[in-house]
């Protein structure tokens, strides 16, 4: 039951209106009576001792959290019988999904690049904390631009507790499709990683004016439209960025927020080392203690700033089982608000295997008679029509070798080697590199594939 509008709270916060509702909780416009200004209020409708424990362990660790880009924690208080309520911020302005309805096109790429950028600053400093802290619920509903033009990361959705060994907590739910990566889906693990692909999911939706499909849909056949075939005007930098932020695998991805922000301006995209396992966490001791939130109280970081902004049951929606870990733990805090279970890449990950490349076959005259059907060269950048059958990206430079990807229409490759001929089946390979940095090799020819999968 939502609170009635000039309910007083604490003695202190007057409710104005109700911003949002959800299974679990809700959030309000309120009036903070001591220091004469606007508020937002986190309601958590969950009454139990062991969530409230929770919820002030993790009040605690949201009140100390201090960036530009992030609003900040004012109080957090508990009322018996009742609920537990978080006090925030109140972020003036409009929130980018808001922004895009009412304009009803995307947002400019210089200006988005500009916005995500500063998002980008505010997840690495999340990421930064120790243990760090996974926001797992960005969009551009949780983003809000202020009348100064600067943006807010404002829902951080629900807290989950993570290690390292372990998997996604079942309860966790409230996920937002599309800007959700598989691993959050099920039984997966979810890292900073989780937070890159959101943030590409977000800048694909930005760029094109519809979100990216969702991540479960991609696998094992890749739905997403690429980036610059919605908007032909995105640049090819941009594009191959958010590429490689939107990888289906997590080693794909850049590690971090901070890599993603540089590839935007202007660094070029690469594949990164994957990342090494990490070790086991330490035993928790029995201090009672806690470095880390769990996720069932925790509304209260999906509390911290969906309150500023109207935003879908959904993001409230959010359970998970409690646990708790020592104080010694460096193992990230999951802020979550997702649903159960996105890559403007232009193909589609296949599993990938770690080996020594093989030598190109050697042409032989007989097999491979005369030149190839050529139709590009070294130095082109050619777009695939799949035109017929199915076109694959090659580890190796003949028939037999593994598929990196399946290429989609629309992919864009840059042609870099060449031609090499396949004895084997007399097929003709060209070397190329992906938008997102993956070199491999196409078939230009043969009896399998046809020759005409480069658009005119």
């Amino acid at each position: 039951m939502p609170l009635p509008t000039g309910k007083v709270l604490h003695n202190r916060y007057r409710i104005v209106k109700l911003l949002g509702q959800g299974g679990f909780g809700a959030v309000y416009r309120a009036w903070d009576m001591h220091l004469n200004t606007a508020c937002a209020v986190k309601e958590n409708f969950e009454t139990s001792d062991e969530a409230q424990r929770q919820f002030h362990r993790e009040a605690t660790v949201l009140s100390q959290l201090r960036h530009v880009n992030l609003p900040g924690v004012r109080d957090h208080f508990f009322v018996p019988g009742q609920g537990q309520y978080l006090v925030m911020d109140f972020i003036e302005g409009e929130n980018l999904q808001e922004m895009m309805e009412r304009t009803r096109k995307p947002i400019p790429e210089k200006q988005a690049i500009k916005w995500i950028g500063q998002i980008c600053d505010a997840v690495e400093y999340l990421h930064s904390q120790r243990p760090p802290i996974i926001h797992r619920d960005i969009k551009p509903d949780n983003i809000r631009i202020t009348p100064a033009g600067k943006a807010v990361l404002v829902d951080f959705g629900l807290v989950k507790v993570y290690a390292p060994n372990t998997t996604t907590t079942k309860g966790a739910r409230a996920l937002t499709p599309g800007y959700a990566p598989h691993e959050q889906y099920g039984n997966g693990r979810t890292d900073e990683r989780t937070d890159v692909y959101a943030l590409g999911a977000t800048l694909y939706t930005l760029l094109t004016g519809q979100p990216p499909a969702e991540s479960i849909q991609r696998i094992p056949v890749d739905h997403l439209t690429p980036v610059r075939q919605l908007n032909s005007k995105i640049s090819h930098q941009t594009a191959a960025a958010v590429h490689q932020a939107l990888q289906i695998a997590p080693d794909q991805r850049f590690q971090t927020a901070a890599a993603f922000k540089n590839a935007l301006q202007g660094q070029p995209p690469r594949r990164l080392p994957a990342r090494q396992p990490s070790a086991p966490p330490k035993p928790a001791k029995k201090s009672g203690k806690a470095a880390m939130l769990s996720a069932g109280g925790i509304f209260i970081i999906l509390a911290i700033l969906a309150g500023l902004c109207m935003f879908s049951g959904a993001s409230i929606d959010n359970s998970g089982e409690i646990s708790a870990a020592s104080n010694n733990s460096e193992s990230p805090l999951h802020l979550s608000s997702g649903q159960t279970t996105d890559n403007d890449e232009t193909v589609i990950n296949f599993p990938t295997k770690t080996r020594t490349p093989k030598p190109p076959p050697t042409s032989s005259p007989e097999n491979c008679p005369g030149a190839p059907p050529i139709r590009v060269k070294i130095g082109d950048h050619v777009t695939v029509c799949v035109k017929a059958g199915t076109v694959y990206f090659r580890e190796e430079p003949n028939a037999n070798a593994d598929h990196l990807y399946k290429l989609i229409p629309g992919a864009e490759l840059d042609i870099i080697g060449g031609p090499v001929c396949d004895p084997r089946k007399g097929w003709w390979y060209w070397q190329a590199r992906t938008e997102s940095g993956t070199l491999g090799w196409i078939a230009e020819g043969g009896d399998e594939i046809d020759p005409y999968f480069i658009c005119p």
